[in-house]
């Protein structure tokens, strides 16, 4: 910065250059700041002897406030309107206050002033309401009752006035008015009043919601409750009982006995299995439970038998890691009960018909105000565990096979060394070679980038979130090649259907174009050049449903229902162990079930070894 500048910048505010264009406001204030910051004082009987002039309806009045070329700029009524001198704002005030308004009341809000540390400037708040006559209306809508809040800027000046001795006065006026009003007439306006405390409207403008009263007590057990209403509820459904160490408890009467007996609860549940009835085996368990519960309650109610609607429907997968199941039953069953301890209570009923491979676990429980409709996931993910042996190619005759081209690419994907470790550098590299990986990846890629609409159109939204990932598992298990498909299973097969084109493709048991053409068109058939299986027909043994995505259900029901998906609740120690376990057992029963591989890949063969 060189020395004009500083020059200029150090210059008092009164002072400009000549070359410098100022503000309007700079302009106004350029004789004014001498008087220096305005008082308190000075402020509060401005701006009431303005109220007072306002309710009295006298324009003589209100000019004595202002200097004689004075600027009132009204947004009340006019956005245009700005009156400058005295005779112009005295004009104004005879035209629209005394001419058109009545009945009216004012109060200053001192408690909210600011006023400018360093300027005779302040900002003022004030409440007004009024009778107001409308020009151009019909009779019914000619008069008003008009509220207000306005929120006025206010600039001062020091004048001189000589006395009838022949001295000097100098008093205080107002040089410059902004006014700008909110309107709070309506249904959506809480009018606070003229007289309200300052506490009031301190919370009134900023719409505070209303204390809840104080809660109200039972006379008989004492428990409170946070309204007369809830009161009266307990007090109609409770009869008081004395017991032995002399307390007074409130417990169920007949008459809320006949109201739970038709009231209806929907319980969620988070539910794993690995079985072809997970539906028959929670209702029989259910039942059990339900039945011992009228027992010990006399009840006679015999709907126990609760309809069920399951997240992911059940033709979709045999096996489950996690899929939600709604319930509605009675709720006295649940609360009785406890919905907490439902899960052990289901599972411990379960088990005593469970057999090692043929199970159903409850990992959590939770009450609900609409059920887990199908429609409700975005999405469900798939893994399919096949052996690394079944993805040779060796299996295809030389004659028959394709020839493989890897797909030409502009621009590489980009891998990450954190956690992409290459095949050759894994246990697995000792039961696949690396060319069947490469076909195997490059496939999954086909799946994808058709997913996100770069080969077509024209699909199903089912296929909108496909999303198709290929990995080598750890030992003891990297004999095993671990597939895993995220998309919306509308209908039964699909995922098979996929899992088997992908093999297919693998092996180069189908082209490039036949791959992608059964992609789009789930109806087409496809037949591998070796003919020997068929794809559709992929064993669902091999598949297990990891679990539904339905964060958006969850958060919204504040619970926690399936592993995965970033929701507001936190997985319970209980359920992850539960999940985990479920897991285990999964594995080990998509382990035992290879000689379904095997009738696949070789249905008219018996025997084979591969």
């Amino acid at each position: 910065m060189n020395d004009k500048h500083k020059t200029q910048h150090r210059q008092p505010f009164n002072s400009y250059t000549s070359n410098r264009v100022i503000t309007t406001l700079e302009f106004l204030l350029l004789d004014k700041l001498s008087m220096g910051p305005v008082s308190r004082e000075t402020v509060i009987n401005c701006v009431n002897e303005y109220g007072v002039a306002w309710t009295s309806q006298d324009p003589r009045r209100i000019g004595k406030l202002f200097t004689k070329d004075a600027v009132y700029v009204e947004r009340s009524f006019d956005r245009k309107a700005t009156f400058r001198g005295r005779a112009a704002i005295e004009k104004y005030w005879k035209y629209q206050i005394c001419g058109k308004q009545s009945n009216i009341s004012f109060r200053h809000v001192d408690s909210e002033m600011v006023r400018d540390a360093d300027a005779p400037i302040a900002v003022v708040k004030w409440l007004a309401e009024f009778d107001n006559r409308r020009e151009n209306r019909g009779d019914d809508k000619a008069h008003k009752r008009v509220r207000f809040c306005q929120i006025a800027k206010l600039i001062f000046e020091e004048i001189e006035i000589k006395k009838e001795d022949g001295e000097t006065k100098t008093i205080t006026k107002i040089s410059y008015l902004e006014e700008y009003a909110q309107g709070v007439t309506g249904k959506s306006f809480r009018w606070p009043g003229i007289d309200a405390s300052a506490e009031e409207l301190w919370d009134g403008i900023r719409f505070e919601p209303p204390k809840p009263p104080p809660p109200v007590p039972c006379d008989e057990c004492g428990v409170l409750f946070a309204s007369r209403t809830k009161l009266h509820a307990h007090l109609e459904y409770n009869d008081a009982v004395q017991l032995e160490d002399g307390t007074v408890k409130c417990v169920p009467n007949e008459k809320a006995k006949e109201k739970m007996r038709s009231d209806y609860v929907l319980v969620c549940l988070s539910v794993g299995y690995s079985c072809e009835g997970p539906n028959e085996q929670l209702l029989a368990a259910w039942k059990n439970i339900a039945i011992s519960i009228n027992k010990k309650l006399g009840f006679d109610n015999n709907d126990i038998d609760p309809p069920m609607t399951w997240a992911v429907p059940l033709e979709c997968s045999n096996s489950a890691t996690v899929n939600v199941v709604t319930m509605k039953v009675l709720r006295v069953h649940v609360e009785e009960l406890g919905i907490e301890c439902l899960p052990k209570e289901l599972n411990t009923a379960m088990s005593q018909h469970e057999e090692i491979d043929n199970f159903v676990v409850v990992h959590n429980a939770s009450i609900v105000k609409r059920p887990c409709a199908p429609e409700r996931r975005e999405y469900e993910t798939y893994a399919a565990y096949i052996p690394w042996k079944y993805f040779d190619p060796k299996r295809t005759s030389e004659k028959s096979r394709v020839v493989y081209k890897l797909r030409n690419r502009e621009q590489p994907r980009e891998i990450c060394d954190k956690w992409r470790i290459p095949i050759e550098e894994t246990a697995a590299i000792e039961f696949v070679n690396y060319d069947i990986t490469q076909r195997l990846k490059d496939g999954a890629r086909l799946m994808k980038d058709f997913g996100n609409c770069d080969l077509s159109d024209e699909k199903d939204d089912s296929i909108k979130t496909l999303k198709v990932r290929t990995c080598a598992m750890e030992e003891p298990l990297h004999h095993y090649c671990k597939i895993t498909v995220s998309f919306r299973q509308n209908g039964k097969g699909e995922v098979q259907r996929l899992v088997g084109l992908l093999l297919a493709f693998t092996r180069s048991d189908i082209n490039e174009e036949t791959f992608l053409a059964a992609l789009k068109d789930k109806s087409l058939k496809v037949t591998p050049l070796q003919g020997c299986y068929e794809i559709d027909d992929f064993p669902q043994d091999c598949i297990n449903m990891i679990e539904p995505a339905i964060t958006r259900y969850e958060n919204k029901s504040k619970m926690k229902l399936c592993r995965y998906g970033k929701t507001k609740v936190k997985l319970s120690d209980t359920m992850i162990e539960s999940i985990e376990e479920t897991e285990y057992r999964i594995l080990n029963c998509i382990l035992k079930s290879e000689d379904s591989l095997q009738k696949w890949t070789h249905p008219n063969k018996k025997g084979i070894n591969l």
